[in-house]
């Protein structure tokens, strides 16, 4: 009976550090990441909006979406950054302007309408 009682509570230790781990790696990852950004230089480039996507992630009584726009920029490369809900919905396809970054940090889009993209974009 000791050696059951033995072997459940470390089962149960086991189980809690790992997932004291998990939440550890996620929170200093996250860290990294904040940092990295705070640290690059905010770049500012004509961008062609190519894509846009959603990614929802739930069950039957709650769910999260998480929205992403992927831009094509003048060098040919394409980057893409979540984004609140309000900034999806009021981009399109096909838009063109001026982005804003800083890292993988989203700053800001600006359409520029009526303007048509240089040559070399999309």
């Amino acid at each position: 009976m000791a050696v059951g009682m033995f072997v459940m509570v470390a089962l149960f230790a086991l189980t809690f550090l790992v997932v004291l781990g998990i939440i550890v790696a996620v929170v200093v990852r996250g860290v990294a990441a904040n940092r990295a950004n705070n640290a690059s230089p905010v770049v500012t480039v004509p961008a062609w909006l190519v894509a846009k996507r959603q990614a929802v992630v739930g069950g039957d009584r709650m769910t999260s979406t998480s929205y992403f726009v992927t831009f094509e920029l003048d060098s040919g490369s394409r980057v893409e950054f979540l984004v609140d809900a309000p900034i999806y919905g009021q981009s399109a396809e096909g838009d063109f302007g001026s982005l804003s970054f800083q890292g993988t940090r989203f700053l800001w889009f600006q359409r520029q309408l009526g303007a048509s993209p240089p040559t070399g974009l999309r």
